[in-house]
């Protein structure tokens, strides 16, 4: 732990965090399956899709609510309640995560203040995927994913989740009907 750090977290904290950050969006369709689980990730309502961490920024991805200690706790604020937690919770996919980032050395940018798309752009900050649709797209062209998950898996799983995006694209809401 640095003593010039003020968030006072470990080097592997941040590494940790920054395994999470980079891998974030590839994982979505794992940590958010369903099309209405992208109904409350929108950008600038409080949801958690800027791919940041913080310690009080409601929009950021990753949460450090307190430090302290052994009872410091990371949260990872995007998992919709209706995924798979044997997936979710894959060990594997977040030690490798974190892992690569130490290999890497990924660096993980914070923000204390919810920003602007102006801002993001800025400073190179990226959100969660804005639908089904382009997490299944991102999910597909992970190499990482499929490692972790095994090809078959994933091939697998990303069919089922076209189709659900299929049936999805071709249903008219009320909402449509009216507008």
């Amino acid at each position: 732990m640095d003593p010039e750090d003020p968030s006072r977290l470990s080097e592997e904290a941040y590494y940790f965090i920054g395994g999470l950050l980079a891998h974030s969006r590839e994982m979505t369709l794992i940590t958010n399956p369903l099309v209405n689980s992208y109904k409350r990730l929108v950008p600038g309502f409080d949801a958690p899709t800027e791919l940041t961490w913080t310690r009080n920024n409601q929009n950021s991805l990753v949460r450090i609510p307190r430090v302290n200690g052994a009872d410091t706790r990371i949260e990872l604020r995007s998992p919709d309640a209706a995924s798979n937690p044997y997936l979710r919770f894959c060990r594997y996919a977040w030690q490798r995560a974190w892992m690569e980032s130490r290999r890497r050395s990924i660096l993980q940018k914070t923000s204390n203040r919810s920003l602007s798309e102006s801002d993001q752009k800025e400073q190179g900050i990226e959100n969660l995927p804005e639908n089904l649709r382009e997490a299944i797209t991102l999910f597909e062209d992970s190499s990482w994913m499929k490692e972790i998950l095994g090809e078959a898996f994933c091939k697998q799983y990303a069919q089922a989740k076209r189709k659900e995006w299929l049936r999805y694209s071709q249903e008219i809401s009320d909402w449509e009907i009216e507008e």
